[in-house]
């Protein structure tokens, strides 16, 4: 099969990035063909609905952090309610549940003025120890260690203080602290973009790999293989793949050969951004478990775990746990981040789901007989393994920031890459940092068509 005639734009991935840019797109009045690997749309955000459970399961992608714009404006458009996650933040050491000691924004301005006037980048563990040096404030340090490898999926020696100063500052822009769900999942924010993207005229192609793009200055062919072999040609290109799988090795799976290369910079410049890793299994129970926990009382207050909503247990194997907060429903979500992770990945699914229950077994102080009589289910996606993904989200290293720069700058004004990994207002490894960056390449490519010695194409 052949693409006849060419097209405007041709978007590889039907992420949210992708999704984005092809709705934009197609409303301008481009021919636009979106090409998707997977057998559905979303990339990363993966909603499960399953008979029975109450709620949707996220294998991806969650949370709405923070009040952005461009969420709020789609979830109003498609009908989607937006709910608060307001439940109380608790630790348990040991077996014991106490209220979450969390770091406040105090070391998030120090890191924002400490890398203001840094010449050159640095990581956040030499950060930490140039702020908070000595063994007084060891406890300090390794609490805002365990954050960053928690939230960002990042090694605390390698993720760059600047990126993170950055971030941190985008986020208090938009209230970053708090964490919103989509009533229903996120799914059906996704479903909004494609029906929007094929509304105008958008022609979406599921289970269409793409092996390899060959291009020249203001054309390119893409070529699909698998079971519907097909090559589709068009005047401008979209790459909105992760960082993982544009960084594959040419003849694994997932990845996508460039004829001719791109230019080396370019390449350079993926191999210096990173994707972390994430372990995440959510456990559907027979009742809620946290609401059997006693009450604690301290500092005059009186905390209950049954209003949980996140939990830490760092030493635990999975050191983050969530609830199905503010849904009274009895999910319970584990997840390990970051070399917490890493130490999972040799495991299959199996026994990763094993791991879960042993540790959900320590922190409720209850038998492995118990809690497996609670497990009625498990579900558990392995985005490292995932060829078409190759990791969970991306964290920006030492000296990465121009990396990004260097990677969104169009090729040829041919070839246009954005992703999550590609924002960079502070936004990038979320779900409105991919939207972003959605439009910030159809903007780009609708530029450059305008600037274009050819009239400007368009459906007949």
């Amino acid at each position: 099969m052949t693409s006849d005639p060419p097209a405007d734009v041709i978007v590889v991935g039907a992420g949210v990035t992708g999704l984005a840019a092809a709705e934009i797109l197609a409303t301008a009045g481009m021919t636009v063909h979106v090409l998707e690997a997977r057998g559905r749309i979303g990339g990363r955000i993966f909603t499960l609905n399953l008979p029975g459970a109450g709620q949707p399961i996220e294998l991806g992608a969650e949370f709405i952090q923070g009040t952005p714009q461009a969420i709020a404006r789609m979830a109003s458009g498609a009908g989607l309610q937006v709910v608060e996650m307001a439940g109380e933040r608790w630790q348990v050491t040991n077996g014991r549940w106490q209220p979450h000691p969390r770091c406040g924004p105090e070391l998030e301005q120090r890191a924002q003025a400490y890398a203001s006037g840094l010449a050159d980048d640095q990581s956040l563990r030499t950060f930490l120890h140039a702020v908070l040096p000595g063994d007084d404030h060891a406890t300090e340090r390794a609490t805002a260690e365990v954050q960053v490898r928690d939230y960002d999926a990042a090694a605390p020696d390698r993720v760059s203080i600047k990126a993170l100063s950055r971030q941190w500052r985008a986020e208090s822009d938009i209230q970053g602290h708090r964490a919103f769900r989509l009533v229903g999942g996120y799914g059906g924010l996704v479903r909004w973009l494609g029906d929007r993207a094929t509304s105008h005229g958008a022609m979406l192609h599921l289970n269409a790999p793409v092996s390899a793009v060959s291009w020249a200055p203001g054309s390119a062919e893409v070529i699909v293989t698998g079971e519907r072999p097909a090559t589709f040609s068009a005047r401008r290109v979209v790459i909105s793949l992760s960082i993982g799988v544009l960084r594959a090795p040419r003849g694994e799976p997932g990845a996508v050969d460039f004829h001719p290369c791109l230019p080396a910079g370019k390449r350079a410049a993926l191999e210096r951004l990173e994707m972390g890793n994430v372990v995440k299994v959510v456990l559907r129970l027979r009742h809620r478990l946290w609401d059997d926990v006693p009450v604690v009382r301290c500092c005059e207050h009186t905390f209950a775990p049954a209003r949980v909503g996140f939990l830490h247990a760092h030493d635990e194997p999975f050191g983050a746990w969530w609830t199905a907060n503010p849904f009274y429903e009895p999910l319970l979500t584990a997840w390990a981040a970051g070399e917490a992770a890493n130490a999972l990945l040799d495991l299959d699914a199996p026994a990763v789901a094993d791991r879960a229950i042993e540790s959900a077994a320590r922190i409720f102080n209850i038998s492995r007989a118990r809690i497996e009589e609670q497990v009625l289910s498990w579900q558990f996606h392995d985005w490292h393994a995932d060829p078409l993904s190759r990791g969970a989200y991306s964290f920006i290293p030492v000296g990465g920031m121009d990396a990004q720069q260097e990677v969104v700058r169009p090729v040829e004004e041919t070839l246009f890459f954005g992703g999550e990994a590609t924002e960079q207002h502070g936004h990038h490894a979320m779900v409105h940092g991919g939207i972003a960056e959605g439009v910030r390449v159809a903007r780009d490519i609708l530029a450059s068509l305008e600037r274009s010695p050819r009239a400007t194409p368009g459906r007949a």
